[in-house]
């Protein structure tokens, strides 16, 4: 019986994390502060304390406006490990958008970190629920811990036909995707990842929560610009994602080049073949990998670094296969 208990933890996405960070290596940096792998563990079983005082229905999703941060992730690992998952909300709609998305819910606590107070007490307000200003997370030795089939995260489609939809992520479900997505990026322990997509995207926590999962290093932006590409530049990221057009907007202002970049995954839309040479110029040596999926589910389809290659040498039809 206790052998199978441990079989069904190792199936969680909170299982594999959780092995992942036991160490005293970097495992977050975000400007000035970085966390080893076990501050990040012990941030994330404070916030699972501080979740706990307030009065929060077992299981069910917490509401929330955080940006991609420290504290974020640790929110996200503390809520999945103890039957509070966080639902990241776009924090660029309107209080109106966002008050319709949280009636949807049977929260009665929306969750908001201090930059985003003004607009959160707005969205309580016009929803009806009560706020709670996300604190400095206290550190805690609890263990997290989560069956395959409690929820980890809930996303949020992108609403481009109407109100974002939530999509449940349970702990297997998110721990599969972890393992194809991570070996398809080639994440592993020595990998630094650098995301700029907005948090409650699944651009943005899925594919953190895939880094997470490999135990990369992680760092983020709360959105993309030139000068953001420039820092995870500097800072010497490994891999990333993004959508074409800011693919193009980097090549464009001149800004492409990355020398530590291995892994360059996008999706939304199929890159042109001038923009894979001109990529390939300003990155040689660089993996380019096309997922297409949706919130619900993903990869679907993928185009490999070797289909890549093959369409930069002539086979120009292949970008056009997935999606």
């Amino acid at each position: 019986m206790a052998a199978a208990q441990e079989g069904m933890q190792a199936a969680t996405w909170t299982a594999m994390v959780s092995r992942a960070y036991d160490h005293d290596r970097p495992a977050v940096r975000f400007g000035d502060l970085t966390w080893t792998g076990r501050e990040l563990l012990d941030r994330a079983a404070g916030a699972a304390d501080w979740l706990d005082t307030l009065g929060l229905e077992p299981g069910e999703p917490v509401p929330a406006l955080v940006a991609t941060s420290a504290d974020a992730l640790a929110l996200v690992i503390g809520g999945a490990g103890s039957g509070h998952p966080l639902a990241p909300l776009g924090v660029r709609m309107t209080a109106y958008e966002i008050a319709a998305v949280v009636k949807e819910t049977r929260a009665q606590v929306l969750l908001a970190q201090a930059e985003f107070a003004d607009l959160g007490g707005q969205v309580a307000e016009l929803s009806g629920r009560r706020i709670a200003i996300v604190p400095e997370l206290p550190l805690s030795e609890r263990e997290l811990t989560a069956g395959p089939d409690d929820l980890a995260t809930v996303l949020h489609t992108s609403g481009t036909t109407g109100l974002p939809k939530p999509v449940p992520m349970s702990q297997r479900r998110l721990a599969a995707r972890a393992r194809v997505n991570g070996r398809l990026c080639g994440l592993d322990p020595d990998s630094f990842y650098g995301g700029s997509a907005p948090f409650h995207h699944i651009a943005g926590l899925g594919n953190i929560a895939v880094a997470l999962a490999a135990g990369a290093l992680v760092t983020g932006l709360p959105r993309f610009t030139v000068e953001g590409w420039a820092l995870l530049r500097d800072l010497g990221t490994t891999h990333t994602s993004m959508v074409p057009a800011m693919l193009e907007t980097l090549l464009a202002a001149g800004q492409a080049r990355h020398e530590t970049l291995r892994t360059l995954q996008y999706g939304g839309a199929p890159v042109r073949p001038g923009t894979l040479r001109r990529t390939y110029e300003a990155m040689p040596g660089v993996r380019m990998l096309n997922m297409f999926g949706q919130t619900e589910g993903s990869p679907i389809s993928v185009l490999t670094p070797q289909d890549h290659r093959e369409a930069v040498a002539g086979r120009t039809e292949l970008l056009r296969s997935v999606g």
